[in-house]
């Protein structure tokens, strides 16, 4: 079989320009989602951040991408799942897309590839180029879709937090946390999960890191944790 298996679903993701990955599975595994939320995933690829999502909050997910056949395969994988509130992949793009509601939950794996050199696929590419969606536009957009008292959760490179943060504080979005991920011990963090909410806060931001491996190559105990609903 094809794919790749979690203990309460499988993903089918050879037509997805973004497939499973650590980042994606990071993201599904870290987002909170309050009961009863209207989430919304912008990129979905592959959809499994969203089945993540519906798997743990028996939320109501929005999937959008602008890939026509990661949408094909997304809904593909959600129609065999066996939650209670299944996600629904639509083809958009996230600069003309105009529901006719709200979301409490904003997610992404956001395009970060900025570089001249690219992947070789062209749909892949344009999937992971940020000059395609620069972090302007997806926060620009993220904030005009979010509701009151809503969050945006993202996964991206530690080198470009700083940056994003820039965007974030001009549009009015508050962090609320951040993990950032280490590959091994004694190594720099390459990615951060960063939390927003769009309404003031008087709390400090919940700060941790997260190291995936041990010394030896193994998953780290609190990798494990963090995915343990999940992983076989």
């Amino acid at each position: 079989m094809s794919g790749f298996t979690f203990k309460q679903f499988h993903v089918e993701h050879d037509n997805s320009t973004m497939k499973v990955g650590t980042d994606a599975v990071l993201l599904g595994a870290w987002a909170e989602v309050g009961e009863g939320a209207k989430v919304l995933e912008i990129g979905c690829g592959c959809g499994v951040i969203s089945m993540m999502l519906a798997q743990r909050f028996n939320c109501s997910v929005t999937a959008i991408d602008i890939d026509k056949p990661s949408v094909n395969e997304a809904n593909m994988n959600f129609d065999k799942v066996q939650f209670e509130c299944v996600p629904k992949a639509l083809v958009a793009d996230i600069r003309e897309y105009t529901p006719c509601q709200r979301f409490d939950v904003v997610v992404s794996n956001p395009p970060f590839f900025s570089e001249t050199l690219l992947p070789p696929s062209q749909r892949r590419a344009a999937a992971r180029n940020c000059q395609l969606l620069p972090f302007v536009e997806l926060i620009k957009h993220t904030v005009r879709l979010m509701s009151a008292k809503a969050t945006f959760q993202v996964i991206i490179p530690t080198s470009e937090v700083e940056k994003f943060l820039v965007e974030t504080n001009k549009n009015g979005l508050n962090m609320l946390r951040r993990t950032d991920v280490i590959t091994k011990p004694g190594k720099l963090p390459k990615r951060s999960m960063l939390q927003f909410v769009n309404y003031s806060l008087d709390t400090p931001i919940l700060y941790n890191e997260l190291i995936l491996s041990n010394a030896d190559g193994s998953r780290s105990d609190a990798y494990k944790e963090l995915c343990r609903e999940f992983y076989l």
